[in-house]
């Protein structure tokens, strides 16, 4: 992992861009704490809403047959438990493109403050899943969401 995506950077970068939420019942596991893949959902819904917010619609784009940008790394640290009902801040604090990769880092905070870090890591193909450049739409979007 790059040191600008480390867990102890990302989780002191201000969000921007976020979201907020409440935990639901069917997030929960047995042991009444958000299961693992949860967070990971709420990085995939800060992203989807991102590109909402700068114009550029996630569903709008997949219709289009342009290009895919599918994920190919993820990873998550759990700082501090999210239970059914908690309301949380989810959202993106870094992202970086080269070429047709970027990496995008997230946070979500919770009650107790950090719940968790992470970054994704997505390359952009062509319909054919041929690596080409990223569009200049997306790379300027994704370049405004880095930190400064």
């Amino acid at each position: 992992m790059s040191e600008r995506f480390h867990r102890t950077r990302l989780a002191t970068l201000p969000f921007t861009f976020s979201w907020t939420g409440a935990v639901g019942f069917q997030e929960v596991d047995a042991a009444g704490v958000v299961f693992f893949a949860t967070i990971q959902g709420y990085f995939h819904e800060a992203m989807v809403r991102f590109l909402d917010d700068v114009g550029l619609p996630l569903a709008a784009q997949l219709r289009s047959g342009a290009g895919l940008a599918p994920l190919v790394h993820a990873e998550a640290d759990y700082r501090s438990p999210l239970r059914f009902g908690d309301r949380f801040t989810a959202g993106l604090v870094d992202a970086d493109v080269a070429g047709s990769r970027v990496t995008l880092g997230f946070r979500v905070d919770g009650p107790a403050g950090l719940a968790a870090t992470g970054h994704t890591i997505h390359v952009w193909v062509t319909p054919d899943f041929v690596k080409a450049p990223l569009p200049e739409a997306l790379r300027a979007a994704y370049s405004s969401a880095a930190a400064r």
